[in-house]
């Protein structure tokens, strides 16, 4: 059965789904205090961690079924926590400290990394980086 254009509450697991995705979101804005404008990262990171959790149904996670091993969730960090980061020297000013205040906002693509977005001495949001040696609180 199709559903016809521009009606998506016909698609009722579709809707589901974004209702749950939409809600997630909202609530780890507001948990974190993170700004309005991160919640593609927000929905990046709840997706990452839902395919990594078993299906109802199966008892197998969505990884499990598609890499055929179960996952390493030793990894997984609370999103909008605080964190140090190290600045590899190509990036790291000459003068200051090391280490850079900043916020865990999303999972690295190879899974491997951690994405950060740094913050300034005056409290507002800067680069986004991407790392691995970091110190989580």
């Amino acid at each position: 059965m199709t559903t016809a254009p521009y009606a998506p509450q016909q698609n009722r697991i579709a809707e589901r789904n974004n209702w749950t995705l939409k809600d997630k979101m909202s609530v780890m804005l507001v948990c974190s205090g993170l700004p309005d404008n991160m919640w593609e990262k927000a929905i990046f990171s709840i997706c990452h961690v839902l395919n990594k959790m078993p299906h109802k149904k199966l008892d197998k996670t969505p990884y499990e079924i598609w890499n055929g091993r179960a996952p390493n969730l030793k990894y997984l960090e609370v999103w909008g926590c605080l964190a140090k980061i190290g600045i590899l020297d190509p990036q790291r000013i000459k003068i200051g400290p090391r280490p850079v205040d900043s916020i865990f906002i999303r999972y690295g693509h190879n899974g491997a990394t951690y994405r950060f977005i740094l913050i300034h001495e005056s409290g507002v949001f800067g680069a986004i980086h991407e790392s691995r040696g970091t110190e989580f609180f």
